[in-house]
């Protein structure tokens, strides 16, 4: 599945909700749906927030792809590049009782990294591409 949005975040919502009714036909659901969700929000609200903030609006094209329990995920977008061109360290969880010394913000990547595996950027000719895999556990293949 192919999808174009524009890099605002009015479309970005849209397209999360077209996205989620896709997911739902393709029997994905419960906790796979959720992480999947999150997961896509997290990526495509950064898209929005840090690689085309401030820019002429553009596209964000995203393929999913299902296959066997696998979600293939490709976001692509022609934003600003990642920070060194390399892919954010995520920030150290939580812990402790005293949670004002932690920063607000600088979390999505720690959830982005926890809920998908196989997370691989690249730069081409000005464009970004942000692939990674869902590891769904409930889908229910046909026998």
């Amino acid at each position: 599945m192919q999808l174009c949005l524009c890099s605002n975040f009015e479309d970005v919502r849209q397209g999360l909700h077209r996205i989620t009714e896709i997911l739902k036909s393709w029997d994905i659901g419960g906790d796979d749906l959720l992480r999947a969700e999150i997961l896509l929000a997290e990526v495509l609200n950064n898209v929005v927030e840090h690689a085309c903030a401030d820019l002429p609006p553009s596209e964000i094209d995203v393929s999913l792809e299902l296959r066997g329990t696998d979600l293939h995920i490709s976001v692509n977008d022609r934003g600003r590049a990642m920070p060194e061109g390399k892919l954010p360290v995520a920030q150290p969880g939580l812990r402790g009782s005293d949670c004002a010394q932690f920063r607000e913000g600088g979390y999505g990547w720690a959830l982005i990294r926890d809920i998908a595996s196989d997370l691989h950027y690249s730069r081409v000719s000005g464009r970004n591409t942000l692939s990674m895999t869902l590891q769904c556990t409930e889908i229910v293949m046909p026998g």
